[in-house]
């Protein structure tokens, strides 16, 4: 059984790209498909983990995309759209967080460590 036949997902890799300044001087960034249609696999990881902040046990879900060893991804790229086997579709979007290349003789594939951007994430905390 080869990789492909285990790659049964399909998804979109972004890429930003730096348009501009706004008028704070924060960068203004715009995402483009660098792929689509990517043949992949999303694997959702869940785990309870101990939070002392709330001294009670917490569901933390992880995510693990692997890729062919011919895509073009990099950290900091962003994966959306993942159409999933039954049907369904993840929107997303991941930020990739970081990379391994896997390896046998030669390269064999990517593994990408992906995190959940979400809006609480984007938001700023002011005191």
């Amino acid at each position: 059984m080869s990789l492909l036949d285990h790659l049964i997902h399909t998804c979109t890799l972004q890429r930003s790209t730096v348009t501009g300044q706004d008028r704070y001087q924060r960068d203004i960034v715009s995402w483009a498909a660098v792929d689509t249609d990517l043949r992949c696999r999303l694997i959702e990881k869940t785990q309870r983990a101990f939070s002392d902040a709330l001294a009670q046990f917490i569901v933390v879900t992880g995510y693990t995309l692997l890729l062919t060893a011919s895509a073009d991804a990099r950290e900091g790229d962003r994966i959306t759209d993942v159409q999933l086997e039954d049907g369904a579709v993840q929107t997303g979007p991941f930020r990739v967080r970081s990379m391994l290349r896997r390896r046998a003789r030669a390269l064999h594939h990517l593994s990408l460590d992906l995190e959940v951007i979400s809006s609480a994430t984007c938001r700023r905390k002011y005191h």
